[in-house]
């Protein structure tokens, strides 16, 4: 791929263990797991945390954060289930993205949903967690990188 210490490349693989996800965690700076605030989330987590604990899985240098995406402030349930993510994951809950339909909908009428005047709650969310990310890539040199 040609790539160079400043470039940044984003795997999205599909969830579960499989091939391209050990690939990708093979060679990750940054792991982020994004996950939603319910139970059958919560109970993967035990799972992702095998894989992600596998000695061979990724790099000792690595960071794993987490993002709880499609968070629907007014569910009891799914305030519940924030704060034991929460709890369990503590600082390495980097952001919660919250349930905006406006979001898919913009996308599936190909509109842009950043380019609003007033941008949603969600495209907020995003663009807080894009800056954080940014912020990390440009604090924390790239370690996989042999020069």
């Amino acid at each position: 791929m040609n790539l160079d210490e400043n470039d940044v490349v984003v795997i999205d693989t599909a969830t579960g263990n499989n091939l391209a996800l050990m690939q990708a965690l093979d060679v990750a700076d940054e792991v982020l797991v994004v996950t939603t605030a319910d139970a059958s989330s919560f109970i993967a987590l035990d799972q992702i945390d095998g894989v992600l604990g596998e000695s061979d899985a990724r790099p000792a240098y690595s960071r794993c954060s987490y993002v709880v995406n499609q968070f629907d402030a007014s569910r009891e349930f799914s305030r519940d289930m924030l704060q034991v993510l929460k709890r369990r994951l503590g600082e390495q809950l980097m952001a919660v993205i919250s349930l905006d339909h406006t979001l898919g909908e913009a996308l599936a009428y190909g509109r842009n949903p950043f380019s609003t005047v007033e941008p949603s709650p969600a495209c907020e969310d995003v663009l807080n967690l894009a800056k954080q990310l940014k912020a990390r890539f440009e604090a924390t040199p790239v370690q996989g990188i042999e020069g």
